[in-house]
């Protein structure tokens, strides 16, 4: 230092020493701190101690710290770091003495809604959950608010569940960008759902064809267990299993070139012409998953037939393998016929409009009376009360920049809805870029209303299912003038497809003034929705009622 200041000032050295550094060896020293100074300082210092956080005492140390000296700052404040009365001194310059400044929580977004979207209607999909009419699960938001939820069954793991998705976007929409695989794993984690094995009084369909490839590996395991053959066997009954359980059900479409993924040349009667429908495309492509199943099957009989020497237990042996067959194959027909029965739905769901509603019904399981304090003696031996459920569907579209729209597009959108139904295409056959458009144009928003029909004695038969359909529909009528056609949808019990039903259809029609203008049936097993759904939260809300001392015994 004394070699700079000869360099500056060769002859005044030391006096630029004495003046340029005299005030940090001895300036302090030699303050007056008289007692008005003393008292701000104390205050200062004191609420400097009190703050919570270091934002806090910034703010604060900022008032003084441009005026005095840190050696006189530690003097009140021990311990004062130099870093921190820099930045007080910074947040003075910066933000002016004293100031508050909000600090902004930063949110760091690494996805977007749609994605989440597009996950969340893949899980909640037929393929992947199934509906049960009884229990419910509670979902509780960021906001601390409870959603009671119905139960419902995941039909595959969380592994193949995403492995499945991400498969699906690259098929059916490569542009498309997913979410990343922890990200789909939390997702799930934060869905509540059931993950089970068994489905017996749900889908029996399932359920058999399940014991099937259970008692022919049985089979094969009883002849051979050990031999390379029976182990190749046993491998590929497996992977059709899989098969028919996840990837199955995607591949099917209205149309299709493999003849088994092709709704109408698979569904067609081949000796009955009025129950057949001709195909635009040829039949020329085969799935390997399918060959692979009838394959196996018939390499497991003949397998069989050749380990087999007792004429008698061969033939026992052929009769049981037969019924396993005959129940894996009414199992794939069962997939096959409830998935066109869904496409029909998405036609008409999709094209809804404002003046029409969809209509669900279903008888639910019988309800038994209960009591809250219920003795041994009165709990066998009850009559259930029969209640009917009624879900009605409505669309409130809103278009965007609705008053952009031409008249044309409105034209446009009138011929799209009198589409016959030999000219229906499956919905994911389309071209992605369509749906992106007609997504970004139309933003379909239902609203439902349930009505439940309690009886304490009745018959369900077709009489019953017509007085409740003309109730159902005189009362929307009451609500909502404007509706003016109706679309029903029930599973396939006979008191909905009876000719009764169908044919005062009509009557019900000219009395409501809503045209009932058609009436879908789902497959056998195959019709697990909303009505389930429905069933499950009053189950839930009867059994909140119950807790708190009232009894359930009667309809009223």
């Amino acid at each position: 230092m004394r070699s700079a200041t000869s360099l500056v000032a060769s002859n005044d050295a030391d006096m630029l020493m004495h003046d340029s550094f005299s005030d940090i060896s001895s300036g302090d020293s030699n303050i007056v701190l008289d007692g008005n100074f003393r008292q701000i300082m104390s205050g200062v210092s004191e609420a400097y101690s009190n703050a919570e956080s270091w934002q806090s005492r910034r703010e604060i140390l900022s008032i003084v710290a441009p005026k005095i000296s840190l050696k006189l700052m530690q003097l009140f404040i021990p311990g004062l770091t130099s870093g921190r009365f820099s930045a007080a001194r910074l947040h003075a310059r910066k933000y002016s003495a004293g100031s508050r400044v909000e600090v902004t929580t930063k949110v760091v977004q690494r996805f977007d809604d749609h994605q989440i979207a597009h996950f969340a209607d893949f899980i909640v999909s037929p393929h992947v959950c199934t509906d049960l009419p009884f229990g419910e699960k509670i979902l509780k938001l960021s906001s601390g608010i409870e959603l009671f939820i119905p139960n419902t069954i995941r039909n595959m793991g969380p592994i193949r569940i995403i492995d499945q998705y991400l498969l699906y976007c690259k098929e059916m929409c490569s542009d498309f960008e997913p979410l990343g695989k922890s990200s789909l794993f939390t997702i799930l984690d934060t869905c509540k759902a059931s993950t089970r094995k068994s489905l017996q009084g749900i889908n029996y369909f399932a359920a058999e064809a399940g014991e099937a490839f259970d008692g022919i590996r049985k089979m094969i395991e009883d002849k051979d267990a050990v031999s390379s053959e029976s182990k190749r066997l046993i491998d590929n009954l497996k992977r059709a299993r899989f098969y028919l359980k996840s990837d199955y059900k995607v591949h099917v479409t209205r149309a299709s070139n493999i003849a088994d993924h092709c709704c109408a040349y698979a569904l067609s009667d081949p000796k009955g012409r009025s129950f057949a429908q001709d195909c635009d495309h040829e039949h020329d492509e085969s799935c390997i998953e399918c060959l692979n199943l009838t394959s196996t099957l018939n390499e497991i009989e003949r397998f069989i037939e050749e380990t087999e020497t007792d004429e008698e237990l061969l033939d026992r042996a052929m009769k049981k393998f037969q019924l396993y067959r005959e129940s894996i194959e009414a199992w794939k027909a069962h997939l096959l016929r409830s998935i066109n029965q869904d496409l029909c739905r998405e036609n008409l769901v999709d094209k809804l409009s404002n003046d029409e509603i969809y209509l669900n019904l279903d008888w639910a399981m019988k309800f038994l009376p209960i009591k809250s304090r219920e003795p041994q003696s009165e709990f066998f031996g009850k009559r259930g009360i029969s209640w009917h459920i009624t879900v009605v569907m409505k669309n409130d579209a809103t278009v965007e920049n609705e008053n952009n729209i031409s008249d044309e597009d409105n034209d446009v959108s009138d011929d799209s809805q009198q589409i016959s139904e030999q000219e229906m295409t499956d919905l994911s056959g389309e071209n992605n870029d369509d749906n992106i458009v007609a997504n970004k144009k139309m933003k379909h928003s239902f609203t439902y209303k349930v009505f439940v029909h309690v009886f304490d004695q009745c018959t369900q038969d077709s009489e019953t299912v017509v007085a409740i359909l003309n109730d159902v529909l005189c009362r929307v009528k009451e609500t909502d003038p404007q509706i003016k056609t109706a679309y029903i949808r029930s599973d396939n019990a006979g008191c909905y497809h009876s000719a009764n039903t169908l044919v005062s259809a009509k009557q019900i029609s000219e009395k409501t003034g809503i045209v009932v203008k058609r009436c879908d049936f789902c497959d056998p097993q195959g019709g697990k929705g909303p009505c389930d759904r429905c069933a499950a939260i009053i189950k839930s809300i009867i059994r909140r009622y119950l807790n708190e001392n009232h009894n359930v015994t009667t309809a009223s």
